[in-house]
């Protein structure tokens, strides 16, 4: 939303919506404006909309979650889930998600990891297959801190697939990035290339262009899709498996400590390090 304050939702869009239009029109985020705006809302015929959000304010960042049906309460804190997969989160374990935010990795690795290790628990809950339960979705984190908003790194992910035949591993990629209010996801898992645009942090002119042609568009703004799409500038990796009971894991990386692209950017190649790490992984399973 701006520099220091940002907010999720769960619920009906066009509420969210209504409600994030009124933050937008606050000079100042703070405690103070931020509560007397939120007040000021009445019950949507019960609907139950909640929120998350975070701000910097003075010295410090605060979270808290609100919700549209009680107006009048606020409820602060460090840890909140909400939406339909809180059942889930809920069973992470609280001193598991402590250690990678005291970690030494920095914010945008920290809330990539987040993200990952809550897929991987919806995937274990639900017992499906991973492809049906959301790689290939838009997994994107963001922190905050006195510098500002930070979007969590690029990040790829290589789905394992097992040949049956010659029992050989091939993977295939996701990538993910985000630039100035666009979401950048390319899956060869289903051969999709998609932008996803946030309204609020995406420019008017790049909104208003868009709809005219996209590609020539994002290239007059600056934005080398061949760049984004790559994996030189890669910075977290997710490795997923769907058999054998193999572990899935994150890693975050600097670009091409483990991987390389070919030539048509349909490609990945890893090194020596990638092979040894895919088989530490499979050891796991035995």
């Amino acid at each position: 939303m701006s520099d220091n304050c940002i907010l999720s939702f769960a619920g009906r869009v066009e509420i969210g919506q209504k409600v994030i239009d009124n933050l937008n029109k606050i000079e100042k985020y703070n405690e103070t404006s931020i509560e007397a705006t939120l007040k000021r809302f009445s019950s949507f015929d019960g609907e139950k909309v909640s929120f998350l959000i975070c701000f910097y304010d003075n010295n410090e960042c605060k979270l808290f979650k609100w919700e549209i049906h009680n107006p009048l309460n606020f409820e602060y804190g460090n840890y909140f889930s909400l939406g339909s997969g809180k059942n889930v989160l809920a069973d992470i374990n609280s001193k598991f998600i402590n250690e990678i935010l005291e970690s030494e990795i920095d914010f945008e690795q920290k809330g990539a990891a987040l993200s990952f290790y809550y897929n991987q628990k919806l995937i274990h809950k639900s017992g499906n297959e991973l492809s049906k339960v959301g790689v290939g979705g838009c997994f994107f984190s963001f922190c905050l801190d006195k510098n500002g908003v930070k979007p969590q790194k690029d990040t790829v992910i290589l789905k394992g697939e097992i040949n049956k035949r010659n029992k050989h591993i091939q993977f295939r990629l996701i990538t993910q990035a985000y630039r100035k209010g666009l979401f950048f996801i390319y899956s060869a898992v289903s051969g999709a290339k998609r932008i996803l645009i946030n309204p609020h942090n995406c420019s008017s002119k790049i909104l208003n262009s868009l709809s005219k042609s996209a590609t020539n568009v994002l290239e007059e703004n600056g934005f080398d899709l061949f760049d984004i799409w790559d994996l030189k500038n890669v910075e977290n990796m997710e490795i997923h498996f769907e058999y054998d009971n193999i572990p899935s894991h994150f890693q975050s990386c600097k670009p091409g400590e483990f991987l390389s692209s070919g030539k048509n950017q349909n490609e990945a190649f890893y090194n020596k390090k990638m092979e040894i790490l895919i088989h530490d992984l499979i050891s796991q399973a035995r």
